[in-house]
């Protein structure tokens, strides 16, 4: 292990992520991936005089009977570095039954939310995480198993919004380094870490099962290097759905300019007195498009309109994308919490109130009950004298 090359890396990745002089919340847990963060941005910090302001923060998680030691342990290794610490408490177990959610996933999200909280009391725009070479490859393999599209299939991003809206940002230096990496690094420097149980155990969660029984054998029987396969993997298909993002904001947009300079000729098609978030575009520069931007547009519309991301499934978007193909007859496809309409070239996107009357009505799956919901609403219609034409077939899956 080459500890200046190691140094010179991390400060290669980590320059454009952290701006000099920023603030900065280190999520630390204690075992070696996020020491070996720490320690590097600490060192690299101090060798080219980056400005830096490190946190640590660390999230007692309640779920081993060691967890105030591992909380300890990470206090002192901040005070060892001369940084401040915050550390936090929570019962992740009882949060995931009250959300009826894995542990896993409620521990991610109170872990993010503690991170923020973290950030705002310290003024700090970024926080840094340690996922590596190895996470991407585990989490490219797993969404491809489990179904996933080309956004998925890039993986771990190397920098992301904490949420949409935010002004804080993920970043994460180290995923260009393998697990194996860290580990020499922090061998050659003597420093030491823990072990977390749970990550051995193939059966505690899936991405276990993928590290230490599919993963290996992969790389025994079909490809040596099916690591760096999954990762590059993951590089192409963030760049190519960077591009097909690109290209799909810069239709939407004109096609939102084109129904603003045409006012109430676009927009007075269309009444919505429930909508709290509304859109009207014109699909003319979106008709000659490749599907795949016809979908990314429909997916950067549901985003800028609030729509939960729990509703985007692919079916609904290839339903809305189909509804911007079609002719100019006056259509509709409900969404949970909204519908799209089509009328001549405009399409109007309407979301109620999350929650409200309707929002939580999902698509039927299936064609049979796309027309009997078709039927029914068809009927409301013309009682209610609002003449609209056929419903969109083929929405379900």
């Amino acid at each position: 292990m080459d500890i200046r090359h190691f140094h010179r890396r991390l400060y290669e990745s980590s320059r454009d992520l952290l701006p000099p002089g920023e603030a900065v919340v280190c999520a630390v847990s204690g075992g070696a991936d996020s020491l070996a963060m720490l320690h590097g941005l600490h060192e690299i910090n101090r060798r080219k005089q980056c400005g830096w302001r490190l946190i640590v923060a660390h999230l007692d998680h309640g779920l081993r009977a060691d967890s105030a030691a591992t909380r300890q342990f990470v206090e002192s290794v901040a005070a060892k570095l001369a940084l401040p610490c915050v550390d936090g408490v929570a019962d992740v177990a009882a949060l995931a039954r009250r959300a009826k959610q894995s542990v896993e996933t409620a521990g991610r999200a109170r872990r993010y939310a503690f991170l923020a909280e973290v950030a705002k009391r310290h003024g700090a725009r970024y926080i840094a995480v340690a996922h590596h070479a190895d996470d991407q490859a585990e989490t490219v393999l797993h969404r491809i198993l489990r179904g996933t599209g080309l956004r998925g299939l890039a993986g771990i991003p190397r920098r992301r919004r904490l949420h949409p809206n935010s002004d804080i940002r993920i970043v994460r230096p180290m995923l260009s380094f393998t697990r194996e990496t860290l580990h020499a690094y922090l061998r050659r420097r003597g420093v030491s870490f823990l072990d977390d149980p749970t990550n051995a155990d193939p059966s505690a969660a899936t991405r276990n099962h993928l590290r230490h029984d599919v993963l290996p054998r992969l790389a025994r029987d079909v490809n040596p290097r099916v690591q760096q396969a999954l990762v590059r993997l993951g590089d192409q298909a963030r760049a190519a759905s960077t591009a097909i993002r690109r290209s799909a904001r810069g239709a939407l947009n004109r096609a939102k300019r084109a129904a603003d300079e045409c006012g109430r000729a676009a927009a007075g098609r269309f009444t919505y007195p429930e909508a709290v978030a509304s859109c009207v575009i014109s699909v003319t520069p979106l008709l000659e498009l490749p599907t795949a931007i016809q979908r990314e547009a429909v997916v950067l519309l549901l985003n800028r309109l609030g729509w939960p991301r729990c509703s985007m499934t692919a079916e609904r978007i290839d339903a809305v994308a189909k509804l911007l193909r079609m002719d100019g007859r006056r259509r509709r496809v409900e969404l949970p919490g909204g519908c799209f309409e089509r009328s001549g070239e405009w399409v109007c996107a309407s979301r109620r109130e999350i929650g409200g009357r309707g929002a939580s009505n999902p698509i039927p799956h299936g064609r049979g009950s796309e027309q009997a919901l078709g039927r029914e609403r068809a009927s409301r219609r013309r009682k209610s004298s609002r003449r609209l034409a056929s419903t969109l077939e083929g929405a379900g899956h």
